[in-house]
C-alpha cells in the first residue's frame, strides 16, 4: 500500500512539474514581446511584406508577396528557412510550382520587349483588380446593411480598432488611400464617411478622392512591438459582446 501511494506521489509530482512548465512556455509565449514590420501597396501590382521578430531577432517569421508570387521564411536562431521546405508540399509539388511561376516570369519578360502591349495588359489588369477591390466592398457593404444591430457592432467595431491600434503599440503607423467611385457623387459620400472613420481611429491617414475616375490604390507602412496577450484580450472582450456574439454564431441579431 505505501509502495502504491509513493507512487501515486511521483507521478503527481511529474505531473505537476509539466504543467507548470507548460504554463511557463504559455506565459512566455503569451508576453513576450513581438517587433514588427509591415509594409503594403496595390499600386500596379500587389505588394505585401510583413516581419515578425522576437528574442532580439534570434527567432522570426518573414512573409513576402509580390506580383502573384508569395514567399514565406523562418528565422531559427538568426539563420533562414524557407518555411514551404519545412512545413509546404512534397519536393515534386514545389519542383512543379515553380516550373509555372517560371514560365509565368518568363511570359512577364518577353512581354516587356513590347512597351504598347504591356501598358495595355498593366491598365486592363488595373482596371480588373479595382473593378474586383470596389465590388467586394460594394458586397460587404450590402451585408452590412442588412444587420439589424449595425450601429452598435459598428460602435463595437471602431472600439475594437482603437484597442488594437493601442495594444501595436506602434512607432510608425501611416496609411495612404486614393479612391474614385462610379459617380461623383459617391465618391463624396465615400469621403466622408472616410473623414469620419479617420477623426474615431488615432492613426495617420491620408484620403486622395478622385471624382472623375473609378479607382481604388493604397499605400500602408506600420512598425512596432507587441505582445500576444494584449492583442487577444480586447479581441475575445468584441467576440464576447451579444450583438457581435450573435452575429457570429448566430447568424442574426436578437
Amino acid at each position: 500500500m505505501s509502495l502504491l501511494l509513493l507512487v501515486l506521489k511521483i507521478i503527481a509530482i511529474i505531473l505537476l512539474f509539466i504543467l507548470f512548465f507548460v504554463l511557463i512556455i504559455i506565459a512566455a509565449l503569451l508576453f513576450m514581446p513581438i517587433s514588427y514590420y509591415f509594409e503594403s501597396k496595390n499600386k500596379d501590382k500587389l505588394y505585401i511584406s510583413l516581419k515578425l521578430f522576437v528574442l532580439f531577432k534570434m527567432l522570426g517569421f518573414y512573409y513576402f508577396y509580390n506580383n502573384g508570387i508569395g514567399q514565406s521564411r523562418l528565422i531559427l536562431f538568426w539563420k533562414s528557412f524557407e518555411f514551404d521546405k519545412l512545413f509546404g508540399p512534397k519536393r515534386n509539388d514545389r519542383i512543379k510550382k515553380n516550373k509555372k511561376a517560371s514560365k509565368h516570369l518568363k511570359k512577364d519578360i518577353i512581354n516587356k520587349t513590347t512597351k504598347k502591349n504591356n501598358k495595355k495588359q498593366i491598365k486592363k489588369k488595373k482596371e480588373s483588380n479595382i473593378g474586383n477591390t470596389i465590388n467586394i466592398i460594394k458586397e460587404k457593404y450590402e451585408l452590412f446593411k442588412g444587420i439589424e444591430n449595425k450601429k452598435e457592432i459598428f460602435n463595437q467595431s471602431i472600439a475594437l480598432i482603437k484597442k488594437l491600434i493601442k495594444a501595436l503599440k506602434n512607432k510608425y503607423f501611416k496609411i495612404s488611400v486614393y479612391f474614385g467611385l462610379s459617380e461623383p457623387d459617391k465618391t463624396g459620400i465615400a469621403l466622408g464617411l472616410g473623414c469620419i472613420i479617420k477623426s474615431m481611429i488615432p492613426i495617420e491617414i491620408e484620403l486622395k478622392p478622385d471624382f472623375e475616375n473609378e479607382c481604388f490604390e493604397y499605400n500602408a507602412d506600420m512598425m512596432g512591438k507587441t505582445t500576444i496577450f494584449f492583442l487577444i484580450v480586447p479581441i475575445i472582450n468584441f467576440i464576447l459582446k451579444k450583438p457581435v456574439r450573435n452575429l457570429i454564431f448566430k447568424g442574426k441579431d436578437e
